[in-house]
């Protein structure tokens, strides 16, 4: 017997039916989200370079880039809007970072190739997280910010970074991507229904 014919017989079930499709490979997705995640923390390291090269430190002068762009060097200590400080904050907030990327590469392995907002979100989210990551890992000085803060007549928008716009404006993408499709998954692993004859 052909190698052939035993691949094709192997895919038949006990009743002659065909075993369902084994899930796709998983290549394509992994450049896809090797490229994005790869490209907001390339962003977001050098947009942070940037701004501890060419602005002033905190309270002593702020750049307005045409007039309408607030930039401003702080330094976060905490989380996303400064919520949380201090040593225990830094340490917290980095083991809360892995597991986020941790939970974000097993949703993105269950991601079906047609949600392409999923895609997207995902990864984007991940390279954010793991931006601000290497700020906390490499000084206890926290987490570069330098874009705002911006008066919104009604509340001042506190500082902040590329990797914190990437987790927060994908976070509502991801969400908008759930609402309309709650499972997202690949088709091979969406459960088939049960026919009783």
């Amino acid at each position: 017997m052909t190698a052939s014919a035993e691949s094709a017989e192997a895919q038949l079930e006990g009743d002659g039916k065909p075993s369902p499709a084994a899930p796709r490979p998983l290549r394509g997705k992994a450049w896809i989200f090797a490229a994005i995640l790869g490209g907001v923390v390339a962003l977001d390291q050098w947009t942070k370079a940037w701004a501890l090269d060419t602005l002033a430190p905190a309270g002593r002068d702020t750049i307005f880039a045409g007039g309408w762009l607030p930039l401003t060097l702080h330094f976060n200590r905490g989380g996303l809007w400064g919520l949380g400080s201090g040593t225990v904050s830094r340490w917290a907030f980095a083991v809360a970072a892995v597991v986020a990327l941790a939970l974000i590469l097993y949703l993105y392995r269950e991601v079906d190739r047609r949600t392409p907002l999923r895609l997207l979100a995902l990864p984007a989210i991940g390279g954010g997280a793991i931006g601000n990551l290497i700020d906390r890992l490499r000084w206890d000085r926290g987490v570069i910010d330098f874009l705002g803060p911006f008066d919104l007549h009604f509340m001042q928008w506190p500082i902040f970074n590329v990797a914190d716009m990437a987790i927060s404006c994908c976070t509502i993408v991801l969400m908008i991507s759930l609402f309309l499709d709650p499972t997202g998954l690949e088709p091979a692993q969406k459960a088939a229904p049960v026919i009783e004859e």
